[in-house]
């Protein structure tokens, strides 16, 4: 069973070889007017039951950030620079190749996959990678 401080937001202790997994997600629906609001949030929403709400009707790519860290027993002096727990957040900035960015869209978003970091769905196999095994543009 696992025990949470309320305080820290993380397991009180964790049993040797274990994983401390932390899971962000990027609110994925737009409400079509603006790209920055003052508190930099509510121009974005979380879809609903898989779908956007009324007032933020516009689909977008979900960004997911996972990460791990190794941790063993007492928990009690681990903190994050941010923080508690909850603090932990992630900048999203566009830097991506515009031909790489623009074959992974049309191959993962527009054919509806379910792809890795090349560009690969383990459900589809047969429709391939965008990216070779350097992360390099399939031509």
């Amino acid at each position: 069973m696992r025990r949470e401080l309320p305080q820290l937001g993380h397991p009180v202790t964790c049993p040797a070889g274990s994983q401390l997994n932390i899971r962000l997600q990027a609110p994925s629906c737009w409400n079509g007017l603006y790209l920055d609001t003052p508190d930099h949030k509510s121009h974005m929403a979380y879809p609903i039951a898989g779908r956007c709400p009324a007032d933020h009707p516009i689909a977008l790519p979900m960004i997911e950030f996972k990460m791990a860290f190794p941790v063993s027993g007492d928990m009690s002096q681990v903190r994050l620079s941010s923080g508690r727990g909850f603090s932990f957040h992630f900048d999203f900035f566009n830097a991506w190749d515009t031909a790489t960015l623009n074959a992974l869209v049309v191959h993962c978003i527009d054919g509806g996959l379910q792809c890795d970091g090349r560009g690969f769905d383990q459900n589809h196999p047969e429709k391939g990678a965008v990216l070779d095994q350097n992360y390099q543009l399939i031509h």
